[in-house]
């Protein structure tokens, strides 16, 4: 039911001294949808750069962290940026001035909120 709240996260406290949690950030970021919170067509989303895949990779090989949790992390960070896109259109509707943007960046909400989903359905809970 999406009427009833069944949790409140603080994003911030929540994650702090997790770096699992800043990996996974930073690779949805590379989700091209991200271009629609950001407003514009972000250098960081581009395909030159090496996908969410190698950088989360890259850090597991350089750090020798395990990612046997990673689609816990990937759905927490999709989460996180899904209520983001949803932060900014309200307060750009309540005439913040956010960016010419703005008023769209909840129009990456569902996907940042599928994209969560379909990585906790992977996720080991």
């Amino acid at each position: 039911d999406p009427t009833v709240v069944r949790a409140v996260v603080d994003w911030e406290l929540s994650t702090l001294g997790d770096p699992l949690t800043d990996v996974a950030l930073m690779c949805v970021y590379r989700s091209p949808v991200f271009d629609k919170v950001l407003g514009l067509d972000a250098a960081w989303t581009s395909d030159r750069l090496p996908s969410a895949d190698e950088l989360a990779q890259s850090y597991a090989t350089a750090s020798g962290r395990d990612l046997g949790d990673w689609n816990f992390y990937l759905a927490l960070a999709n989460f996180k940026l899904g209520v983001i896109g949803e932060g900014i259109t309200h307060r750009a509707l309540q005439g913040s001035d956010a960016g010419a943007g703005a008023v769209r960046a909840a129009e990456a909400t569902p996907e940042f909120i599928g994209a969560g989903l379909r990585a906790l359905k992977g996720a080991r809970l």
